[in-house]
């Protein structure tokens, strides 16, 4: 049985081609859970950096700014409508340009990396530090709940093939909240520790004569953080994998971060293979998001757009759009230039009421990006862990259990009671097993078989 067991498991688990699991990437970010968690961070994170950016000057940054009015770039309906403007073999199209954002997919990197980014490069001196540094704190923390829930939902769909609640995904990244909180947290900690060693040790050159000569002598320490600070910078390219340790495996911050950092260095090409996967991946399914929720709107108009309009309102219809998101250049898709337009009271009214549906929309759109950026993660972890680890891509942490639980067919579980041979019956629950003798011949007390109570020889 335990054969045929591991047969069925081997047949019904998709380990044969590991690598396809990635293209269950977009399946996963649609469940309405996960889009639901991934719109409601992108808006949290906005209002905190926006609130940031008015206490510190900076509101003018490209992270306090509405997402429905960050540029990203041209419209891939746009696009495709008018390939003889040839922007869809542009890379500017697809990996943005100088005053963009990056491709969707990877935002949620981008927007974790740049602040810290700003805190190296900027002082304390500067607004500009502060406002970078409680915003990766704040990011930290909006990310412990939004994105351990999505990755703790979606590690359980990817080993088990079942769906979390929305609410079991938001608890259990509640309990977890200072695993995923500090996990990404150690290593910039050990980065800003080495740092202040490397100035503390720098004021030996203030020390007359003999100064150059004992920092000379002494700098193969600079050397040694040197090394262990570009170690960290460069495996922090597995932080996805922090979040689905976590979830995945219900540890602490400390086994996250050795997962994470293991992974990537015993395994650096097939990290990067897989990741560069999900990334091309996600460029075709944000592309077709992007494309669909264009094509509607437009579609919404142009229904509408069908009676004509004369007479002194001129054209109502544009009037509707001009609070319209402008990122994929949906305020052009939908009316052009409104500058030219003056509407009245009641049309920016009317106006905002549009708007406030096209905004929506888009943020669910953007918010299905975070979540197929949160979901492939989880998926690479699983792959990386099947790679370097040997365990079983439907193996999952669960709570009730308190164990790993590897998935199995219904088909494949063993029966609750022994096989009967012999014409012998298995002992009853609670009985006393083995201590009982059988019975011969199969007969029950009274009808020609020895009674249990009187073995042979009595």
């Amino acid at each position: 049985m335990s054969d045929e067991r591991g047969e069925m498991r081997e047949s019904t688990s998709p380990t044969r081609r590991p690598w396809t699991e990635v293209f269950r990437a977009f399946q996963i970010a649609l469940d309405p859970s996960k889009l639901i968690l991934a719109t409601a961070a992108v808006v949290v994170l906005w209002l905190g950096w926006w609130i940031l950016g008015l206490v510190f000057g900076q509101s003018d940054s490209a992270y306090s700014t509405w997402p429905g009015y960050v540029n990203r770039g041209k419209n891939p309906f746009i696009v495709v409508t008018h390939p003889s403007e040839g922007h869809l073999f542009s890379g500017t199209f697809w990996f943005g340009g100088e005053g963009q954002q990056p491709p969707a997919q990877v935002e949620p990197f981008q927007k974790f990396f740049g602040p810290v980014i700003d805190v190296i490069r900027s002082s304390p001196r500067e607004g500009k530090w502060w406002y970078a540094l409680f915003g990766l704190f704040y990011s930290l923390a909006v990310w412990s709940i939004f994105g351990g829930a999505i990755t703790r939902i979606a590690a359980v769909q990817v080993a088990r093939r079942e769906k979390l609640s929305m609410s079991d995904g938001i608890r259990f990244a509640r309990q977890k909240f200072w695993s995923f909180f500090t996990a990404p947290l150690i290593p910039l900690l050990g980065i800003a520790g080495l740092g202040i060693l490397m100035v503390l040790g720098g004021l030996l050159l203030h020390i007359p004569l003999v100064g150059d000569w004992l920092v000379a002598i002494l700098w193969f320490l600079p050397l040694i953080a040197g090394l262990i600070i570009a170690l960290l910078v460069i495996g922090y390219i597995g932080w996805p994998l922090m979040y689905a340790t976590v979830s995945a495996e219900g540890t602490d911050s400390f086994d996250a971060l050795s997962r994470c950092y293991a992974y990537v260095y015993q395994r650096p090409w097939q990290y990067l293979l897989y990741a560069f996967l999900a990334i091309l991946y996600g460029f075709i399914a944000v592309f077709f998001m992007v494309f669909m929720t264009s094509f509607m709107v437009y579609l919404a108009k142009w229904g509408v757009e069908l009676i004509p309009w004369h007479g002194w309102r001129g054209d109502p219809l544009s009037t509707l759009f001009i609070y319209a998101p402008t990122s994929y250049e949906w305020c052009t898709l939908l009316g052009g230039d409104h500058k030219d337009l003056k509407p009245e009271w009641f049309q920016k009214f009317a106006a905002g009421i549009v708007a406030i549906w096209l905004h929506i929309i888009f943020l669910f759109v953007l918010g299905f990006a975070y979540s197929f950026f949160w979901s492939a993660g989880t998926v690479v972890y699983f792959l990386m862990r099947k790679l370097v680890d040997d365990t079983d891509l439907d193996e999952v942490y669960l709570e009730d259990e308190d164990v790993m639980v590897p998935f199995s067919s219904p088909m494949s579980q063993e029966p609750n009671t022994l096989p009967i041979s012999g014409g012998n019956a298995p002992a009853p629950a609670g009985g006393s097993g083995g201590n009982e003798p059988p019975v011969s011949g199969g007969g029950t007390p009274g009808e020609g078989g020895a009674p249990p109570s009187s073995p042979p020889g009595n």
